[in-house]
């Protein structure tokens, strides 16, 4: 009777490993699914979303070397490594170019992260308009501004 409980047991036991392996693998095709399809929904720049704070959970970001501290909606690390801040802007009407102050922001979050990783991040600052139902019905974004890659 031990002699067939055991091997029983021990097929149960891999099949629910198995089992346990299947159901991990379809959660993390999942999740990079959705964060490809906020990437291209947000206009995001190619490359792997690094930070979060969107959602107002993120974690502050600061420097020693300067006395900044921030939360940029979105990091993206690019190929060659170099992580790009982005921030949303909701309702920003009639810009034409980003405001100096917003400017000014997503130039202290790249001094942030230059000092948090010792590698240069950006240039330049550019504004991306989207049409306000591209998020189907989340927050209504009007602009996001991105920190140049040049």
């Amino acid at each position: 009777m031990i002699a067939i409980l055991l091997p029983i047991g021990l097929i149960l036991l891999l099949l629910a490993l198995a089992f346990l392996i299947l159901l991990l693998n379809e959660r993390y095709v999942q999740r990079q699914r959705l964060i490809e399809e906020r990437h291209r929904t947000l206009g995001l720049p190619p490359g792997e979303l690094v930070y979060e704070d969107a959602d107002g959970q993120g974690e502050t970001l600061s420097s020693s070397a300067y006395p900044l501290m921030g939360k940029p909606d979105y990091v993206v690390k690019l190929a060659d490594g170099r992580p790009v801040p982005i921030e949303l802007k909701l309702n920003v009407q009639h810009a034409s170019e980003p405001f100096s102050n917003h400017a000014v922001q997503i130039g202290a979050y790249c001094l942030i992260l230059e000092d948090a990783i010792g590698a240069t991040t950006c240039r330049q600052v550019s504004r991306l308009c989207l049409p306000a139902d591209l998020l189907r019905g989340t927050r209504k974004v009007k602009h996001i501004y991105i920190a140049g890659t040049q």
